[in-house]
């Protein structure tokens, strides 16, 4: 594919992304259906649990996962800005089940006590979009995901590649308020960009230890 760029970028460090270079096309009624199938069973088992004993040693929508959200805002944006870059090499892994996991779901139903499983089974078959990334998970899309953050799994909404925590670490080290992503595949470039933090928000020390 013909190489992307916005040119300029005096003074910043040089980011190598993955990509996504994956066609775009119909998304095919037998993804719909595994989804559908996933999900239904995934959430029978959510709704289950929820409706048993409390279990006190792992309370949903506070389980432990491998990934460490970005609390800086600013940071946060820059993320963004990469992930439009790369356009969700990482959006692949999310198939036909999106992560949506029975522990996932029974964290979404405790926080909207008001729906019934029905409903939020229909409120997630409405997302699936018409259009997606071939082969990628069924909500990827040319703009992102489909689906509200609010209802995507924390995996999609935490998960850091090697280059976005590479990012995270320069910022926390005070690095500079911009990088050039350029995003690479077989070590070929395919699309690059400023990414910027953005001027107005202040930055904020390190999250944790």
């Amino acid at each position: 594919p013909a190489l992307d760029t916005d040119a300029g970028a005096p003074g910043a460090d040089t980011v190598l992304l993955p990509v996504n270079t994956r066609p775009l096309g119909p998304l095919p009624e037998r993804r719909r259906r595994r989804f559908r199938d996933y999900f239904t069973r995934s959430l029978s088992v959510a709704a289950a649990r929820n409706a048993g004993p409390a279990d006190e040693t792992a309370a949903p929508g506070e389980l432990a996962h491998p990934f460490s959200p970005v609390a800086d805002g600013a940071t946060h944006a820059m993320l963004g800005e990469a992930c439009a870059t790369c356009r969700g090499h990482c959006c692949a892994q999310g198939g036909e089940h999106a992560f949506q996991r029975p522990e996932i779901l029974s964290a979404y139903l405790l926080r909207h006590p008001h729906l019934r499983p029905r409903d939020v089974l229909a409120a997630y078959l409405d997302h699936l979009p018409t259009t997606s990334y071939r082969g990628s998970c069924v909500f990827h899309t040319r703009n992102g995901c489909s689906l509200p953050v609010a209802m995507r799994s924390p995996s999609c909404r935490d998960y850091l590649c090697d280059a976005l925590w590479g990012i995270v670490r320069g910022q926390r080290a005070g690095g500079p308020a911009q990088v050039f992503g350029v995003a690479v595949e077989d070590a070929t470039p395919v699309r690059a960009g400023v990414i910027r933090r953005p001027s107005a928000a202040p930055r904020t020390g390190p999250r944790g230890g």
